[in-house]
């Protein structure tokens, strides 16, 4: 029994009172955009005041990074918020019973969007997502579990009228598949 959250963009407090009706919540997923903007340090902390609100410290949370998230002063030191290994935000996760996937596609545009000013890297990290996600596949670890889990803020299923990330989608989609 899990509660998820995304694109609550820093309002928080509905959210938090909704979470209190669950009372046998046994997860916590934050699927991105928790933040709108990374300026600040409260903002970057703002996910971990949310997941404590909710947990009290007494479940696991699973976090997804948004691409809200990848925005603004705070951004590139936002890994140590949230406690990310090597600074990325796509990883495994192993609960009783659930084995859990969080990918991360980056931005929802393409890194030539001219909003960027030629500051966006996201291919390299999709790709090194694939690769991760053909790993996961040949260890077969999965497959001894009960549920399987991909949270992921920006929807591999769904692609938008400007057709951005189609071939990562495609990719990520079909070793997912694989792994049912």
């Amino acid at each position: 029994n899990y509660y998820s959250l995304a694109d609550i963009h820093m309002a928080g407090d509905a959210a938090i009172k909704a979470a209190a009706y669950d009372t046998d919540m046994e997860l916590l997923v934050l699927a991105g955009d928790i933040v709108s903007m990374m300026d600040s340090f409260a903002d970057a902390n703002l996910v971990n005041d949310y997941a404590h609100k909710i947990t009290k410290g007494s479940i696991p949370v699973i976090y997804a990074r948004g691409n809200h998230e990848i925005k603004g002063k705070y951004s590139e030191e936002f890994h140590k918020f949230v406690g990310t290994k090597d600074e990325s935000f796509f990883y495994k996760v192993n609960l009783p019973g659930v084995y859990g996937l969080v990918l991360d596609m980056g931005e929802d545009h393409e890194d030539e969007y001219w909003e960027y000013y030629d500051t966006a890297y996201y291919n390299d990290y999709r790709n090194e997502q694939i690769k991760f996600l053909e790993s996961e596949l040949a260890l077969a670890e999965f497959s001894s579990y009960d549920y399987r889990l991909v949270v992921s803020h920006i929807p591999l299923a769904f692609i938008n009228s400007r057709k951005d990330h189609v071939e990562p989608k495609e990719k990520m989609t079909a070793v997912l598949n694989q792994m049912n």
